[in-house]
């Protein structure tokens, strides 16, 4: 005998339950204020209660008590294989016997319904037993998709049948989800800025949508935020950058709906190379320069990312870098540029970014942000490709104080087979002024690009007295 919870998580049956029992508690409440009960202190009214109402007490406690036993209890699937049996626990009728050769699939059912309205992933996941005869039978509530699927899987074996995918919106079951022309298959991802799906264009093509979410609509601040990404995407058009394609707005059922569509890039983020050390010095220097170069392009047009990082890179399957997520870029092409001909932007705002992969000067107000915020970042982003380590560990405050006042270790001291060379790019690129960075993501490039050929880079390492007097400086800030 094989026993299967059964497992809601539902918060909107949980809802259905507590105020369920709200309503018979009440209901035996305002039956025990029907007694004929004295007139009298609290204490003589409840000795009469216990004394010589007792019995009906007693009866309405019984009561009040299966009720909360029926609704809370646990209940199971029991599969008896050996007699091809198995019995559905019902709330309120008792058990149900179906045979094993009735059920027909596993049906993996997502619940969409918050998809657009609430930025985190909401999504709910029922697992049913499909029967021949139309019917299905509850087995399973998840809010995680990974949960979900081990249930359908240990289902799958035991009655050896197959597993259907089905989406719903509401109490609508496989209906299609549509965004202006697109057709939402299934979410791809959701950060602080909105979320993105995978869907399908009128004549089948794969693109993602970026919507921002209607709970969101109603914040003006979001909804120039994500229109303030949608002019920059339109600027800019470069194979290291992703594609944009269209935008609109739709009704939602709690409100407006906008969006955006751009290329769907099959890959994966640079992140998960990383996490995984799938990531050779050569690829990591060559995934760096192409980085570089979209960079370049993108300063060119007054565009600062500010969150340059390895999960906004994505990496197509020839290995080809693409940045994506400009949610919190700015275009600063209102303001004066400087000598070198890129923007010195003095009103992008401080402090918004990832902390890790954020520069100096994105930590103090008092230096202006500009495109070489994104250059730190990047070297940030070769280091680790290199080391698979953060060059800035521990938590939230001792990472800010190291950006703020301490070097981090060459690579070379932890991947032994990083040549000179590469550290030099790497600690340029990284410097805590900006002026002693590279000027441009262009030069970070070229000497990316002499590395990989063999040749001298232009860059010149940092001497040895400068190398030792910032050790001290870090140590006696430290103190």
């Amino acid at each position: 005998m094989i026993a299967i919870p059964l497992n809601r998580c539902s918060s909107y049956r949980k809802k259905c339950k507590i105020l369920f029992l709200f309503l018979v508690s009440f209901f035996f409440f305002f039956l025990s204020l029907m007694y004929d009960i004295p007139p009298g202190s609290f204490w003589e009214k409840a000795s009469v209660f216990l004394n010589e109402e007792l019995e009906r007490t007693m009866v309405l406690g019984l009561l009040c008590f299966s009720f909360f036993w029926v609704l809370l209890r646990k209940r199971y699937c029991l599969v008896d294989k050996s007699k091809g049996i198995f019995l559905y626990s019902l709330p309120l009728a008792g058990k149900s016997s179906y045979y094993m050769v009735e059920v027909q699939s596993i049906l993996l059912e997502v619940d969409m319904s918050y998809a657009m309205v609430r930025l985190k992933n909401d999504k709910l996941y029922r697992v049913y037993l499909k029967l021949h005869n139309g019917k299905n039978l509850l087995i399973a509530e998840e809010s995680l998709e990974k949960k979900a699927t081990e249930v359908s899987d240990f289902l799958k074996e035991i009655f050896c049948v197959e597993i259907e995918y089905m989406q719903r919106m509401g109490w609508k079951t496989g209906v299609e989800i549509n965004l202006g022309s697109y057709t939402i298959q299934k979410e791809l991802s959701h950060g602080g800025m909105g979320k993105v799906f995978l869907a399908l264009d009128r004549n089948g093509q794969r693109v993602a949508i970026k919507i921002l979410p209607s709970s969101m609509s109603f914040q003006e601040k979001s909804v120039e935020s994500f229109f303030r990404e949608i002019k920059i995407l339109q600027k800019l058009c470069h194979p290291g950058i992703v594609r944009f394609l269209d935008f609109g707005q739709d009704k939602g059922q709690y409100g407006d709906v906008y969006f955006y569509a751009m290329e769907f890039l099959e890959g994966k983020p640079l992140a998960s190379f990383i996490s995984e050390k799938n990531l050779s010095i050569q690829q990591s220097v060559h995934i760096a320069m192409q980085v570089a170069l979209a960079l370049e392009y993108s300063h060119s047009h007054r565009i600062v990312h500010r969150d340059i990082k390895p999960s906004n890179i994505m990496l197509k399957s020839n290995y080809q870098a693409v940045l994506i997520d400009f949610g919190i870029a700015r275009d600063t092409g209102h303001n004066r540029p400087t000598h070198k001909g890129y923007p010195g932007d003095s009103e992008v705002s401080h402090y918004v970014g990832t902390l890790p992969y954020m520069s100096p000067e994105q930590l103090s107000s008092s230096v202006s942000i500009d495109y070489r915020t994104d250059i730190y970042s990047l070297g940030i982003t070769l280091y680790e490709m290199l080391t698979c380590e953060k060059p800035f560990q521990g938590g939230e405050q001792s990472v800010y104080r190291s950006i703020l006042s301490s070097y981090p270790y060459e690579p070379s001291s932890i991947n032994l087979n990083i040549p000179a060379d590469l550290d030099t790019i790497v600690m340029k690129s990284i410097e805590k002024n900006k002026y002693q960075r590279y000027q441009s993501s262009a030069e970070m490039a070229e000497d990316l690009s002499r590395f990989l050929k063999g040749e001298p880079i232009l860059s010149k390492p940092v001497s040895s007295i400068t190398k030792i007097w910032r050790r001290i400086r870090s140590i006696f800030k430290w103190i």
